[in-house]
């Protein structure tokens, strides 16, 4: 676990120091595909079942979208996920608290990470889907872009 979060200082700033020289020559690395939306993942839950923290939030993630990933929680986790950044869209940023600007972003992270998980039905790396074990490099040894809809 040291070695991979070494790695992610490391390269986290050197990707964060290339990202506007690659945008800028409108370089792509390997090809690209829009990311279609998943199936519609139905309704959010029970009334009673809301994100209201961050502990909320890291912990619907851990068990969603964690080491070990499968559609229902996936499916769960994006209805959950979805109805928390509709509710915060509506909210003007300005008039937000520091803590309620750091929930919004994690929502909106969680958000896009459990609509991709859910939609990546292979295991790849330390992803594990139970529900498809094996890697699947005819339908998915690409890029995919996955746009928050905020």
């Amino acid at each position: 676990a040291s070695n991979s979060l070494l790695e992610g200082l490391v390269f986290g700033a050197r990707v964060a120091r290339a990202m506007p020289q690659a945008a800028q020559a409108g370089v792509l690395v390997g090809p690209l595909r829009e990311a279609e939306p998943p199936a519609s993942p139905g309704a959010a839950g029970p009334p009673s079942e809301r994100l209201r923290t961050e502990t909320d939030v890291r912990r619907l993630m851990w068990d969603a979208a964690g080491l070990l990933r499968d559609r229902a929680p996936l499916v769960r986790a994006v209805s959950l996920l979805a109805a928390c950044e509709a509710t915060v869209a509506g909210q003007p940023a300005d008039l937000r608290s520091p803590d309620e600007r750091r929930l919004a972003s994690l929502v909106t992270v969680g958000h896009l990470i459990a609509r991709a998980a859910l939609r990546r039905t292979e295991s790849r790396g330390g992803q594990f889907r139970a529900d498809f074990p094996a890697r699947d490099d005819v339908h998915w040894a690409d890029h995919i872009v996955e746009r928050s809809r905020n």
